[in-house]
């Protein structure tokens, strides 16, 4: 299996003795998603189990863990309450809704 991150430094000479420097990291996300469309359609096959507290609602690659972090200041490998939890998966509903595993909605109506 090829390595899906790719990284790329880009120098760039601003004067005899000045440089510039980037760093640009990429991770290809298709094995991810398409993970999370097997997902999707077992679970159209078989129907959402509510009846357990713990079930699969999305599988998130390192990068969107790190750029959810960075973006929300939520580390969605060590949630620790409810309240993280509906924020995270309100983001993974809004941000991320390619690496959702289920076709049902994950975060609660809000009512008007």
């Amino acid at each position: 299996m090829k390595n899906p991150k790719h990284v790329q430094l880009q120098l760039e000479r601003q004067g005899a003795d000045k440089v510039s420097y980037g760093l640009r990291e990429t991770i290809d996300v298709s094995p991810i998603i398409r993970n999370a469309e097997m997902y999707r359609r077992l679970d159209r096959e078989q129907g959402v189990s509510r009846g357990s507290e713990l079930r699969r609602v999305a599988s998130l690659d390192f990068n969107t863990v790190r750029n959810i972090k960075s973006k929300y200041g939520i580390d969605a490998t060590n949630i620790r309450d409810q309240a993280e939890s509906k924020l995270l998966m309100s983001i993974i509903e809004s941000d991320y809704p390619k690496m959702k595993t289920t076709e049902a909605r994950i975060t609660p109506r809000l009512r008007g």
